[in-house]
Parts: C-alpha cells; structure tokens; sequence
C-alpha cells in the first residue's frame, strides 16, 4: 500500500502511550490495543528510519522529521515485524546526542549501519601505497603495485537485561516517562561494555580494542609516578604517531583519576603542569600537549593492574551498529512477579586499518591512581 504520514508519531516525547508498556501488554497479556499501536510504530520506524538513512547519505533534512512529528514519507511499506521490537527512535536518538560517561570513544568514531546478516566486517590494510613524484617528459611515471592484507572484525552481541515490577508495567500511568527510565538503565549497560570492548576487547568474540591491535606503538613508562616524567613520555607517543600514520594524532582516552593526577601535579617551581583550557565543555574536558583529551572510565578495565592512556586518530576507525532489539519475558522472574526486559544490539568495529595511528602508554608508571 502506499503510506502517507504526517502526524504525531505511535510513540514521542511526552506522549500518552509508552513504548515498554504496550510490548509487555501485547507479548504477554494479548492486548490487542497494545499489538495495534506496535504494529503502527513498526510502519513508522522502517519508513523514518529510511529516512534518516537517507539523510545521512545526502547530508540534507527530511522533510519535517521532528521530534513529535513524522516527516512526510510516500513508500510502499507492508506493516510487519520490522520495527516492532525496535524502541522509537526518539528515544535512540537522545541518549546518542548525550554525552555519557561509559561512552567515549564510540562517539568519536565515525559510524554507519551494521549491514544485516553478517557475521564479520572483513577490510583490506594497505602495506604499500600509491607511488607520486614528478614525471619528466618522456619518462616513466611513478609506478607501485598496492599490495596489502586481510583484516576480519568480528560481529558481536551485546546486551542488557533489566527485571521491573510486574505491578510496575501494569499500574504506571500512561505516558513516555517509563520508556525513558527502562531505556536509560539498558543503554547504560550497552554504552559500558562497547566501550570497555573498544578499548581493551580481544577481537576473539569480541571486538578488537585499541590496547590490543597488532603493530600499535606501546610506550613504556616505568615512572617513577610524577607529572614532570609523565610529559615527555607523551610527547614520545605524539611523535610516534606523527612519524608513522604521518597525520598528526586527534584524540586522547584517559580515566578520570588519570586526568586528576596530572591536573594537579607541579613542575619544580609549584607551578601546576595543567592548566585547563575548556569553558564550560565536558567533551572534550581539555588538552594534553595540544591534542583533545577526552575521559573514559571504561580505560581502568584495560590491563591488569595498569591503567593505560590511548592516543588515537578517530577518523581511521570505523564503528557499525544494528538497531536495538527488546523483547518482554516473564518466565525468568515469574516467581516473584518481575517481568525482564532484554535489549540487545550487534556491533563491530574497524580498529586495525592503520595501527600506525594508535599509540598506548603503559608500564609499571600506570599503576591505579586512587589518592594523591
């Protein structure tokens, strides 16, 4: 059929109806009203999220996509399941656009669509390049053979489990406020283990952290634990990575301890190493040596019981994601009447195109800062 939308959407901000509570209603209690208004919302996700993938390849707006109001889409859509066990996009959308601690690093990264299907995101690296320089008359031109090699990134499954009162899906007025709550402790867990995957996962069923790509440069740092020998051990990671991508770096990852110890370590004089630079921003929180320095706590996971600083350039890594998927069970906790809620997504990760661009200080030197 051909649809035609330009009204409120099934499920909005500050809307009468809450997503969570009609998936437990209509998987769990049958309620037909509940299955209507699903069924509905599954029309609009596939045509709005068309929509946004549109946009993002075209760089323009859609016509009138809002945040209560759908844009105007004319497509032949069959209502079906694809969406509807999707939460609405609003709800996606604001917890991307806001900076949580437990995610980082994944908003750094430059993003795009996990395709469906895939088991692995398989790129070539690059061991030689094209080959320039000046060509003379009647001389040959510059010529390279590009060669390189394989690079597999796994897909992997992440996901969150929250139990709620039975009493809790039931007896909530209506309204978008329980999305909201249920959403913000689930995608709170999935920002927690993305990020702490992207920083130290073993690409073995898991994605490949930069702590962990073959050909990284590691800078150790021995100590002794102060801010004056700290310094020039960065600046060794900064011209690593100047030398070897030959781009400058972008992009600092450092616990929030880590950034309080150098913020208030002194030179000889007693003088503070760090002065803050930032006004007002959070992300990123300032600079070390010049470069962005952003806080990530997901770092303190990353070696034993060292607690590294990455140096990076966002831009070579890639990030793909599916769209979240829920589903309603009460088996597990039908004994003390709770209802879990699952969300789960499939995820991976480009690390390993140019490890020449990634540079990890560790050592004895980064032991946990927890007092100073």
């Amino acid at each position: 059929m051909t649809l035609t939308v330009i009204e409120k959407r099934t499920y909005h901000r500050g809307g009468e109806h809450s997503y969570f509570q009609d998936l437990y209603q209509a998987q769990i209690e049958r309620n037909e009203e509940a299955e209507a208004r699903l069924q509905r919302h599954a029309v609009e996700y596939r045509a709005e999220r068309a929509g946004v993938e549109l946009e993002a390849v075209f760089g323009t707006a859609i016509d009138g996509r809002g945040d209560e109001y759908d844009f105007e889409v004319r497509a032949n859509w069959t209502p079906g399941s694809g969406g509807y066990f999707a939460p609405p996009l609003w709800l996606i959308e604001r917890f991307a656009d806001i900076p949580r601690p437990a995610q980082v690093l994944a908003r750094l990264l430059p993003k795009v669509p996990l395709p469906r299907g895939a088991q692995s995101i398989n790129v070539p690296v690059l061991t030689s390049s094209t080959d320039t320089g000046p060509s003379p008359i009647d001389s040959d031109s510059p010529d390279t053979d590009l060669a390189g090699t394989a690079n597999e990134n796994p897909v992997v499954t992440i996901d969150g489990t929250e139990d709620v009162p039975q009493q809790l899906l039931e007896q909530s007025p209506q309204g978008a406020h329980l999305d909201w709550v249920i959403f913000s402790t689930l995608q709170a867990g999935y920002d927690e283990e993305l990020e702490r995957q992207l920083l130290a996962g073993s690409g073995a069923g898991q994605i490949l952290g930069l702590s962990n790509v073959p050909g990284r440069t590691e800078i150790s740092y021995a100590g002794p634990a102060k801010g004056t020998t700290l310094y020039p051990i960065l600046g060794q990671a900064m011209a690593a990575v100047g030398n070897k991508r030959k781009v400058p770096p972008q992009a600092w990852l450092l616990s929030t301890s880590r950034w309080a110890w150098i913020g208030t370590a002194e030179d000889t004089q007693e003088r503070p190493l760090l002065v803050t630079d930032n006004v007002g921003s959070m992300f990123p929180i300032g600079s070390l040596v010049g470069i962005n320095a952003y806080l990530t706590d997901a770092m303190s996971s990353t070696k034993g019981g060292e607690v590294p600083i990455v140096l990076c350039v966002p831009q070579d890594l890639l990030l793909l994601e599916s769209d979240p998927i829920t589903r309603v069970m009460m088996e597990p906790g039908s004994g003390t009447m709770q209802a879990r809620i699952q969300m789960h997504r499939y995820a991976a990760a480009i690390t390993g195109r140019y490890p020449s661009g990634i540079a990890v200080v560790s050592g004895a030197g980064m032991v946990p800062v927890e007092h100073f």
